[in-house]
Order: C-alpha cells, then structure tokens, then sequence
C-alpha cells in the first residue's frame, strides 16, 4: 500500500510540474489523469492518530458519539432493527443491521448515539484500506503490533492497552487469521 502511495504521489508530483511548465512560452499542453481507488487516495499513513477511530464511507465521517440519524440519512432506510430496553441508560438500545456493517447505539439525552460500528463485510474500509479478509500479518504491517486481547487484535485512541475510555478499534479474525470482523468502539457509559 505505502508503494502505490508512493507511486501515485510521485506521479501527481509529475504531473504538477508538467503543468507548471505549460504556461511557458512555446510549450504545448499536457493533461495527465491519475485513476487510483479511494482507499488510495485517502487512506491514512504513519503513527495512529484520532482519524483511525472514525468509520466513514463514501467521504462522509461517522464518528463515535454521534448521532444514528445522520448515519441512517447516509445508508437509507433499508436495515434491520432490533431493539431493547437500555439497562445502563433511560430509553431503548438499538442494533441497526445494514448489509455488511452493523452499528449500536445508546440513548444519550433522547438522542440514539452511536457506541459501535461493526464492520461484517468486505465493502467497508477503516481510514487505513483494511477490509474484512485480509491477514491478522497485514493489519499488523498497516497499524503496527497493537494489543492482543485474547485473540482480537486492538488499538486505542489513548495508546493504552485495556483503555475502556476512549474510542477502540478491534479486529477479530477467523480460523485462518484473516479479519473476520472490525469494530469501532466507545463504551458510552463511561461518557456520561
């Protein structure tokens, strides 16, 4: 990945400069097109930073502790609910079922907060290009060793390992050690 970066930085580069030098006297347009993929292009690189604890598709940021209405306006109306009464909070917890991601929420002040997002198919990518399927090596060789909690590979906002209080991001691999599933979590009762 960090060589496609690379690459595609390069080329960018080259074609800035190409266009810098079209304004010369004499000198002929060039037009140069760069197609990369948008895990690419905007993937996220070096020391883990607060944007890796942040879920987003198509350009649009979900982050933890937000609303699930502005998520429910992003995918649309068609999931699967369930719901049930909240032991920690008044109101009712919601698991909100999409096709391949998963997403559960608390009431905070009447309003359904996010706490998780589950990634469960290969569609969705975490700021850094990883997608269910690839190898527990390869996470490891994009986010660096992690904690190991008993099997699930996890990286906190706070760089300390077991930290409850800040946003978590967990892989979970199958028998093959290849991500079975990824989860961006806040335990929101130790928010509020």
């Amino acid at each position: 990945m960090k060589k496609r970066l690379t690459i595609f930085i390069a080329l960018l580069a080259g074609a800035i400069v190409l266009a810098s030098c079209s304004h010369q006297a004499g000198s002929t347009s060039v037009e140069t097109k760069v197609s990369v993929s948008q895990a690419e292009s905007t993937a996220i690189t070096g020391a883990i930073m607060d944007a890796d604890f942040v879920f987003t598709d198509e350009g649009v940021s979900f982050p933890l502790m937000s609303k699930l209405d502005d998520l429910v306006s992003h995918f649309g109306d068609d999931f699967e609910a369930h719901i049930a009464v909240s032991c920690a909070f008044e109101g009712n917890d919601k698991e909100i079922i999409y096709d391949g991601l998963s997403v559960y929420t608390n009431p905070i002040d009447g309003v359904d907060t996010i706490g998780e997002i589950i990634i469960i198919g290969p569609n969705y990518l975490t700021p850094r290009g990883v997608s269910v399927g690839l190898t527990r090596d390869e996470v490891v060789a994009i986010y660096g060793p992690g904690f190991d909690e008993q099997g699930v590979l996890v990286y906190t906002q706070s760089g300390i390992e077991g930290d409850m209080e800040t946003p978590r991001l967990s892989f979970y691999f199958d028998e093959q050690d290849k991500v079975d599933s990824i989860s961006f979590f806040i335990a929101l009762y130790t928010q509020f």
